[in-house]
C-alpha cells in the first residue's frame, strides 16, 4: 500500500458509470497477406494503414478500466475510454473549448442504464488513433457522469462505437492492446457468432446456466448480450425465467450510468437488485464454467432497447469485464461477428495511464500542469518528488490556490500539520472555501491550540463568502467545539441550504445533537444514514453507541435486522456489525462476524501492512485476540507512523484493552492529520482528547431545528 491515501476517494461506490461507459483492447494479429494493402477507397472517412495496434493504458494490472491514447488534430495526445456501449464518442468541455468547437444542443438525448441526460453536438475534424485517422466525427460534448479523471490524469472522454465500427476490433484482455483493422484484412474465428443490431447497439446470443450446489437445481435460459466492454460484471435486465427469483438473493445497491451523478447523493441511484448464481455461461463457442453472479434488474432497460425480445430470450443484458477479462475478443464491425478465444497461460500486461502522464510531459509532448504533474507523483507513491514539484511551482506563484492546498494536504500526510497550516494561511478565506479546505484549516487550528484563529476565520469566511457550503460547515464545526449548540446547529442548516439537500451532513448533525443531549435526535439521524446508505456501516456502529443501555435497544436489533435484509450477503459490513452485536452483549456473535470478516476482508489483501490493519481492526471490533491486535496493528504502523486509517486502528485497539490514555493520544492525533474527517474529530472528542474552548464563550443556546 503507497504512503499516498487522501487522493483516492472514499466513496464505497466505483465512480465511474458502470453502464454508458465500456472499454475496448485488442493485440496485432495477422493480416490475410492477399488483402494487406487494400486501400481505404471504400471508407473516404479513414485513412493510414490496414492494420495498427495500441496498447490500452490503466491505473492497477487488474483494473477493469482501459484507455487509449489519441489526437484530435492539435498535435495533443488525449486519453479516452473505450466504449463499445455507447453508441456516440464524447469530449470533455475543457477538450471543446480547447479546440475552438461550436456545439449546439442536440433535439436527442443519451440513454444509459440509470436514466437519460441531455446533450451538446460539436463535430471534430479527425480522431487519430495511431497512424489511422477517422473524420469527421459528430460527439457529444459535456456529457454528465463521464468522469474527469483517470487516476490523476485528465480524461478527454470516451471512444464509441461511431468511431469503432469502422473497423474489425480485437481485444487482447491480458496483452492490454487493442487492434484496429481494415475490413476483411484479419481473419475471424471460424467460431465467430452474428453480432446483431438492434438502434444503435450491437448484441449476441448467449447461453445462461444457473445452479444451486445445495440443492442441485440447475436452469438453462437463452438471453441477448450487448457487450460492453466498461461494465464491470454481467447485469441482466427484463422478467427472468421460471425460478430464477427462488435462486436469487435479494438486495439493494447504486446503479450508475449517464446523467449529473456528480451533483446528487449516491442515495439517488439505489436499486433493487437480485444476484444470480452463475454456474456456466456460453459465449461465441466459449464456456465460462466458473461460479460468480450476475446483478438481475426485473425492469427493462430503454438504454438496451427496451426489452429481450423473442419468446424465446429470457433476459437482455451487459456482458461486462467480469465475463470478457482472460480473453481475446473480436468486434468485427463491418462484418458483423462477434468472437471470443481464451487466453488461459498470457499473462496480464499493464500499461500505466501515470507513467504514461510523466513519460510524454517530459518528453514536452504533454502539457502537464504543475500539480496534476504532483498528484501523479503521487499515485506512484512518489512523494518527495510531488514535494519538490509543488516547492518549485510555489516559488513562482506563492498563493495558487490549487497548489497550495495540494502541499497541504501532503504535508499532514506526512505528519507534518503545523506546516500545513502555516501554508494554507497564505490564502483567503474565500480561497480556502473553494479548494475546500476551509474545514480542515479551522479544525486544525483549533486543534492545535489557537482556538482564536480559528474562530475569526470561520467567522470571516461566512462574511466574505457567504455562498459557499464549506463556510457554513467550518462555522458549524467551530460552535459545536465552542458548545455554542444551537449556533452549531443553525449553521449547519444554511450548509445544507445552499446545497439544496435536507439529508446533508447526518453524522456532524448526530453529533451536535449528541452534544445537546437530543439522544433521540442523534438516533434519528443515524437511522437516516442507515435508510440512505445502508452498506455504511459506520452508523450502525455509531448508532449502536448511542442506543445500547437504553430503552432503545430492542429498536436498535429491530433496524439492524431491517437494513441487514436490504443487502446481499456479501455486502455487509461484518466489522461494524461485530462492533454492534459486541455491545448489544452478543459476544458468540460477535466474535463469528469477526472471523468471518478476516476471512472475507482480510486474507486475500497483498499488501502486508493493510493486511495487518485489517485485521488488527477486526479483532479489536469483535474483541477477539487483542494482543495480536496490538501486534499487527503496531507492525502495520512502522513503514508509515502517520496513516490516519491505522491510527485509528491503533485507537480502538487500546481503547478495547482498556488503555484509555494511549487511545486518547492516538485519537488525537488522527484528528490532527485528517482535521476535516468528522468521525476521527468525533473520536478524539468521543475519548476525551478533543480540545474544549478557552473559556466559555456562549450562552449554549439550543433552539429547535
Amino acid at each position: 500500500m503507497p504512503r499516498w491515501r487522501r487522493l483516492v476517494p472514499r466513496s464505497p461506490v466505483d465512480p465511474l458509470p458502470a453502464v454508458l461507459l465500456a472499454l475496448l483492447g485488442a493485440t496485432l494479429l495477422s493480416p490475410r497477406p492477399a488483402q494487406a494493402e487494400r486501400p481505404w477507397r471504400d471508407h473516404p472517412t479513414v485513412s493510414g494503414p490496414r492494420v495498427q495496434t495500441l496498447p490500452l493504458y490503466g491505473t492497477s494490472a487488474d483494473g477493469v478500466r482501459l484507455f487509449v491514447e489519441a489526437r484530435l488534430g492539435d498535435g495533443q495526445p488525449r486519453l479516452f475510454m473505450l466504449d463499445t456501449g455507447a453508441a456516440v464518442t464524447v469530449i470533455s468541455r475543457k477538450v471543446a473549448l480547447d479546440l475552438g468547437l461550436d456545439s449546439e444542443i442536440s433535439d436527442q438525448t443519451l440513454v444509459g442504464v440509470a436514466g437519460r441526460v441531455r446533450w451538446e453536438q460539436a463535430v471534430l475534424p479527425e480522431v487519430e488513433l495511431g497512424r489511422l485517422s477517422v473524420g469527421p466525427v459528430a460527439v457529444a460534448v459535456d456529457v454528465g457522469g463521464v468522469p474527469e479523471r483517470v487516476g490523476q490524469v485528465p480524461l478527454a472522454g470516451i471512444l464509441g462505437v461511431d468511431v469503432l465500427r469502422h473497423f474489425q476490433v480485437v481485444v487482447d484482455y491480458p496483452a492490454r492492446t487493442l487492434t484496429l483493422a481494415a475490413p476483411d484484412t484479419l481473419q475471424t474465428p471460424e467460431e465467430a457468432v452474428p453480432l446483431r443490431t438492434t438502434g444503435s447497439q450491437q448484441f449476441i446470443g448467449a447461453e445462461l446456466t444457473l445452479g444451486d450446489p445445495e440443492t442441485g437445481v440447475r436452469l438453462t435460459e437463452r438471453v441477448k448480450l450487448f457487450v460492453d466492454t466498461g461494465s464491470t460484471d454481467l447485469m441482466l435486465f427484463g422478467p427472468g425465467a421460471e425460478g430464477w427469483e427462488e435462486l436469487a438473493t435479494v438486495g439493494v445497491e447504486p446503479i450508475f450510468g449517464v446523467g449529473p451523478i456528480d451533483e446528487l447523493p449516491t442515495s439517488n441511484f439505489l436499486e433493487t437488485t437480485w444476484r444470480l448464481p452463475v454456474v456456466d455461461l456460453e459465449v461465441a463457442g466459449v464456456h465460462l464454467d466458473r461460479a460468480f453472479d450476475a446483478r438481475w434488474l426485473q425492469r427493462p432497460s430503454e438504454a438496451l432497447g427496451g426489452g429481450p425480445g423473442g419468446d424465446t430470450i429470457a433476459a437482455h443484458g451487459l456482458l461486462g469485464h467480469q465475463c470478457l477479462e482472460g480473453h481475446r475478443v473480436w468486434f468485427d464491425y463491418p462484418a458483423g461477428a462477434f468472437a471470443m478465444e481464451p487466453q488461459p497461460e498470457a499473462r496480464t500486461a499493464f500499461h500505466d495511464v501515470h507513467a504514461r502522464a510523466l513519460r510524454l510531459a517530459r518528453r514536452g509532448k504533454l502539457d502537464l500542469a504543475p500539480v496534476d504533474r504532483a498528484r501523479v507523483h503521487l499515485v506512484r507513491d512518489e512523494v518527495d518528488q510531488a514535494l519538490r514539484v509543488l516547492e518549485r511551482h510555489l516559488q513562482r506563484a506563492p498563493a495558487e490556490a490549487e497548489a497550495v492546498e495540494l502541499l497541504a494536504i501532503v504535508l499532514r500526510a506526512e505528519g507534518r500539520p503545523e506546516e500545513a497550516i502555516a501554508r494554507l494561511s497564505v490564502l483567503s478565506p474565500r480561497e480556502l472555501a473553494e479548494v475546500r479546505e476551509l474545514v480542515a484549516q479551522v479544525n486544525a487550528l483549533w486543534l492545535a491550540g489557537r482556538q482564536e484563529e480559528a474562530a475569526a476565520l470561520a467567522e470571516a469566511a461566512v462574511l466574505e463568502a457567504p455562498e459557499a457550503e464549506q463556510a457554513w460547515l467550518a462555522l458549524s464545526d467551530l460552535r459545536r467545539a465552542q458548545g455554542r449548540l444551537g449556533e452549531a446547529r443553525r449553521a449547519m442548516r444554511e450548509a445544507n441550504r445552499l446545497t439544496e439537500n435536507p439529508d446533508g451532513h447526518l453524522l456532524r448533525r448526530a453529533w451536535i445533537a449528541q452534544e445537546e443531549g437530543d439522544h433521540f435526535a442523534a438516533l434519528t439521524h443515524l437511522r437516516r444514514i442507515m435508510d440512505l446508505y445502508p452498506n455504511s456501516g459506520l452508523s450502525w456502529w455509531m448508532y449502536a453507541e448511542q442506543a445500547v443501555g437504553t430503552d432503545e435497544e430492542e429498536q436498535l436489533r429491530r433496524d439492524l435486522d431491517r437494513v441487514r435484509a436490504r443487502l446481499h450477503p456479501d455486502q455487509e459490513p461484518l466489522d461494524y456489525l461485530a462492533a454492534a452485536m459486541q455491545l448489544l452483549g452478543e459476544e458468540a456473535e460477535a466474535e463469528a462476524l469477526a472471523r468471518r470478516g478476516l476471512a472475507r476482508d482480510c486474507a486475500g489483501i497483498e499488501a502486508e501492512d493493510s493486511r495487518k490493519n485489517c485485521e488488527a481492526w477486526y479483532r479489536a471490533l469483535g474483541e477477539v485476540e487483542l494482543e495480536q491486535a496490538r501486534l499487527l496493528i503496531e507492525e502495520a504502523l512502522q513503514p508509515d507512523p502517520h496513516r490516519t486509517d491505522y491510527l485509528d486502528t491503533l485507537a480502538l485497539v487500546h481503547e478495547v484493552r482498556e488503555e484509555h490514555e494511549a487511545a486518547g493520544r492516538a485519537s488525537l492525533e488522527a484528528a490532527h492529520l485528517s482535521p476535516d474527517d468528522v468521525y476521527l474529530l468525533w473520536q478524539a472528542d468521543r475519548r476525551g482528547v478533543f480540545p474544549a474552548p478557552v473559556e466559555d464563550p456562549g450562552d449554549g443556546t439550543t433552539d429547535g431545528s
